[in-house]
């Protein structure tokens, strides 16, 4: 683990902070953390990196009490790649992060082509590759049986020509073992920020976090980078609007594995892991008892799949370790979440799968939902991830553009910091370009939605898909759900 103690937060820059002690009180109590005096912070549980001063890029041993350049709140994927971009670019910077220990789910499983780029800059994309289970091959059903054609995502440029799944806490581990080698001591967890306020005529920016016990420390930075989630209390302290609203389209979602993976017919518990789209309940299934019988080979492969169903749609995607993942559309939008019967009973309806209940590995039942910040940076303050935008999960590009955007804002601010321009130049381009993409993202999140909407003439759909699958306009659509052209 990458994390540093809570004992080990960098001493505060300026003694105390002034103002803002409303908000302070509120997260506070919101938290179950009263705000205490600035003392030293207790030592966060099960965080057994301790560092009182930090190496920088250059090597060197950084006092703890200096101005930092960036402190990134929120250490989930986002975040943590922030911080591997804040390193190659030079920036003295710490991670704080709410959770004291990484979350076990799988939630977000996809990386796209684009990411993958980004990664292999950074120097660990094949690191990440042969971490998972590279897709090179999507393939169309409009139900059992009737295959409508298929999508080779080796018609992309290589060497990324394929879409990778990977488990959210494997992207997140992976991430976090690089920023210990590359920059030990600057992920902090069981760190709650309560507040920030511009210091300093408006030159820095003073942080308030509160550790496990309720004690505070105040740190300075130039700018601070939120990547605290779509309930982001920076956002909302900033006072930068947040538009948007759930789709009324439900989905469920379990991991079972295929085939004769080591999982298969071994009994266990579902477990209550959150997954993606914001779940309004993961519930756990109770403990089956004796094997389940012996399955077939996956006929899948490594190949995704897409069922567009009259009465819905389905996809499927393979994982590591033999497991595979079904995402179903729910006929109608019921009163309470469907169950993991619920889920069976549909895959085998539509798809003609028959799944073993007592092997899942995780389920979930969710709704969707888009947001989008009016602004993505608002003086020293720089919104990334779910803090700036939310898009439905469909089609599983959300993480990635929390990515790339996080791309543009530590590029912006390293050129800002580094004396190169103005930071209405550089933040108002990559508030322009995040935007845009942001939007574009949403987009086509609601497309691949509305594609298996069972009210849009799925028999001319169908044919249309049927027709695409089979000219060159494949290319264009292998380029559209691998997120290329943003």
């Amino acid at each position: 683990m990458a994390g540093g103690a809570a004992d080990a937060l960098p001493s505060p820059g300026v003694e105390g902070h002034g103002g803002g002690a409303r908000d302070g009180r509120r997260d506070g109590r919101r938290d179950g953390r009263e705000g205490g005096p600035a003392v030293t912070l207790p030592k966060t549980q099960g965080a057994p990196h301790t560092a009182t001063s930090t190496s920088g890029p250059d090597g060197a041993r950084h006092r703890p009490d200096e101005l930092l350049d960036l402190i990134i709140v929120g250490g989930g994927p986002v975040g943590l790649l922030a911080g591997l971009l804040a390193h190659e670019a030079g920036l003295r910077f710490r991670i704080l992060e709410r959770d004291p220990e990484p979350r076990p789910h799988s939630r977000a499983i996809g990386i796209h082509p684009p990411a993958l780029r980004l990664f292999a800059r950074l120097g660990f994309a094949e690191d990440f590759a042969g971490s998972g289970t590279q897709i090179r091959r999507g393939r169309g059903f409009a139900g059992p049986g009737a295959p409508l054609g298929s999508l080779d995502f080796g018609l992309l440029p290589p060497p990324w020509n394929f879409i990778l799944t990977l488990p959210q806490w494997r992207t997140e581990a992976l991430f976090e073992e690089r920023l210990h080698a590359r920059a030990p001591g600057a992920l902090f967890r069981g760190i709650t920020v309560t507040e920030l306020i511009e210091a300093s005529g408006g030159a820095s920016v003073r942080v308030t976090a509160v550790g496990p016990g309720g004690a505070s420390r105040t740190l300075t930075s130039r700018y601070v980078l939120a990547c605290d989630g779509k309930r982001s209390v920076l956002r909302e302290d900033a006072g930068i609007g947040w538009r948007g609203g759930p789709y009324p389209s439900r989905y469920l979602m379990g991991d079972f594995p295929v085939g004769d993976s080591p999982g298969h017919g071994a009994p266990g518990a579902v477990r209550d892991h959150p997954a993606a789209g914001e779940p309004e309940g993961s519930r756990g299934h109770p403990e089956a008892t004796g094997a389940s019988p012996p399955a077939d080979p996956d006929p899948l492969g490594e190949d995704a799949a897409i069922y567009l169903h009259p009465r819905g749609l389905v996809e499927s995607f393979p994982l590591v370790s033999g497991i595979r993942r079904w995402v179903v559309q729910e006929e109608e939008a019921p009163p309470t979440p469907g169950d993991l019967s619920s889920l069976v009973a549909v895959v085998a309806d539509r798809c003609g799968v028959t799944l073993d209940s007592r092997t899942c590995r995780m389920f979930s039942a969710f709704g969707v939902e888009r947001y989008l910040a009016d602004r993505f940076w608002k003086g020293r303050l720089v919104l990334a991830g779910d803090a700036a935008h939310v898009v439905s999960p469909i089609g599983g590009q959300g993480m990635n553009l929390g990515w790339l955007n996080a791309d543009e804002a530590v590029t912006a601010l390293a050129r800002v910091l580094r004396g190169e321009t103005s930071p209405q130049e550089a933040l108002g381009t990559f508030e322009r370009r995040a935007r845009r993409r942001a939007r574009e993202v949403i987009r086509r999140a609601e497309q691949n939605m509305f594609m298996g909407n069972r009210r849009r003439l799925p028999r001319l759909r169908n044919q249309v898909f049927r027709l695409v699958l089979r000219t060159p306009l494949r290319k264009v659509l292998a380029r559209r759900f691998s997120m290329h052209g943003l």
